[in-house]
């Protein structure tokens, strides 16, 4: 899972979008623990289908010094 969410945020800071492929067996733990969720669109209030590390992801990886 940390792999994953690692990767996720590298992929993240070379502005290449993650897509639920690039997140494999991980998804549902990541996006339980809030480490990753979907861009909303502010203008309707809607979910788009691009995903991000959250807040909480990336301090997760800072503490394990992944980045």
């Amino acid at each position: 899972m940390i792999r994953t969410l690692r990767n996720a945020f590298r992929k993240q800071c070379n502005y290449e979008p993650i897509g639920r492929a690039d997140l494999n067996g991980s998804f549902t733990a990541l996006v339980n623990r809030s480490l990753i969720d979907l861009i909303k669109n502010p203008l309707e209030g809607e979910r788009q289908k691009l995903w991000y590390v959250t807040k909480d992801g990336i301090e997760a990886l800072q503490k394990l010094h992944f980045i």
